[in-house]
């Protein structure tokens, strides 16, 4: 009888042992990271280092801006997930006290702050230097 309950605790140890060396499964749960309702739209900052305007498209995962002096498009994305960031999102996007946004991309150090200004003709939004 002993010899049966040893054989049997050895058995059940090694298959709890072995189910937990195959159960090697890594939890991955991406978090997209969105842009506030309120900064979602068209919108145009004045840049007065070039005395022209910045065209800036904010949908719900992506925040692009459009340089008015050289016209090329700089896309940061919420949706996004690259290798440097370590599992974060492209983009950045945190509410400071005065209620300007911080809308920035992953691991840099120069970011704009963001605050919708209006009434404008047109729709403009705000930028103080990062």
């Amino acid at each position: 009888m002993k010899n049966h309950r040893g054989i049997a605790l050895l058995l059940t140890i090694a298959a709890f042992g072995l189910a937990l060396i195959t159960n090697n499964q890594t939890a991955s749960a991406k978090t997209y990271t969105t842009v506030p309702t309120s900064l979602r739209g068209t919108w145009y900052h004045y840049d007065s280092d070039y005395g022209t305007y910045n065209k800036l498209k904010a949908t719900k995962y992506h925040f692009d801006t459009k340089d008015g002096f050289t016209g090329s498009w700089y896309r940061i994305s919420g949706a996004k997930f690259p290798s440097y960031a370590m599992g974060h999102s492209q983009l950045v996007v945190k509410q400071t006290p005065k209620n300007y946004y911080v809308v920035a991309r992953y691991a840099t150090d120069s970011y704009p702050y963001w605050k919708k200004s209006l009434p404008q003709r047109p729709c403009r939004i705000t930028s103080r230097g990062s």
